[in-house]
């Protein structure tokens, strides 16, 4: 089962689910969702036990970006000397300040 991190928005009445994540990639055991971090129009939503080519538990962000009332899949970003374990995207992300660059 594929894993997705899912957006609320308070309205008067209470909170309400607005958008469901999900990657466009990736499978069930990725702990999508492990980590997120929003700013502003931004979300970046990690999936630490991702593996990637031949390297298990190797981790990726994915980077989304809200488009009038949609939320779409913009990047996802490996780090470039990943290995296997690494679990890129674990610990609670502070990619935002990057973005407004």
């Amino acid at each position: 089962m594929r894993a997705a991190a899912y957006i609320f928005s308070k309205t008067n009445s209470g909170w309400i689910e607005t958008a469901k994540l999900m990657a466009s990639d990736a499978k069930g055991g990725d702990e999508f969702g492990h980590s997120v971090a929003m700013d502003g129009k931004f979300i970046a939503v990690g999936a630490r036990r991702a593996d990637i080519d031949m390297n298990p538990d190797q981790g990726v962000v994915y980077l989304f970006r809200q488009a009038d009332d949609q939320w779409v899949e913009t990047t996802k970003l490996l780090a470039s000397n990943g290995g296997a374990g690494d679990e890129f995207g674990h610990f609670p992300l502070r990619l935002m300040a990057m973005l407004s660059l």
